[in-house]
């Protein structure tokens, strides 16, 4: 029976799950390794690869097995599972930006961000706008705040039953 024909509970315990090839357990067990071994001459290793287990920041078995799993209960062809949100960050910007876009971010932006977008975007040409958030936010301020169109967005927001009359 292939795995998409499972419902989302059998794939949540079936899924990821393979023969180990080594144990031939039918559960793959938790690789409690964070470095593996290489061959003699590794010159000619790609250090890049995801598919091998090199080192566990460059992926490993159990990020492998998770990966299968949430792609399989997402209705995804393949996931990425990374060790922490400026990671997963770096990975967007670099997916999405490119030279001569432009990145708008508060200048309270969370101090390993603003330090990846100001050192490594800056060097491919992307403008980062600390100031133009800043004037965004004090406009928007001044909007909600100080003006008749403010008190009613706020009023409308505010109470439910006035936001289902506006609508």
């Amino acid at each position: 029976m292939k795995e998409t024909n499972l419902g989302f509970q059998s794939r949540a315990v079936h899924a990821g799950n393979a023969v180990d090839k080594e144990t031939g357990a039918i559960r793959r067990p938790i690789t409690m390794a964070n470095s593996y071994a290489l061959p003699y001459d590794p010159s000619d290793m790609n250090w890049s690869d995801a598919g091998g287990s090199l080192y566990t920041r460059n992926g490993g078995a159990n990020q492998r097995y998770l990966q299968e799993k949430l792609a399989s209960l997402e209705g995804g062809e393949d996931c990425v599972v990374l060790a922490s949100g400026v990671a997963a960050l770096s990975g967007l910007f670099f997916a999405l930006l490119e030279s001569g876009d432009h990145v708008v971010f508060s200048s309270v932006t969370y101090i390993a961000v603003y330090r990846l977008l100001n050192e490594l975007f800056n060097q491919k040409n992307v403008t980062i706008a600390i100031p133009l958030a800043i004037l965004v936010c004090v406009f928007i301020w001044v909007l909600l705040n100080k003006t008749l169109l403010g008190y009613e967005l706020r009023a409308t927001g505010l109470n439910k039953n006035a936001a289902r009359i506006a609508a």
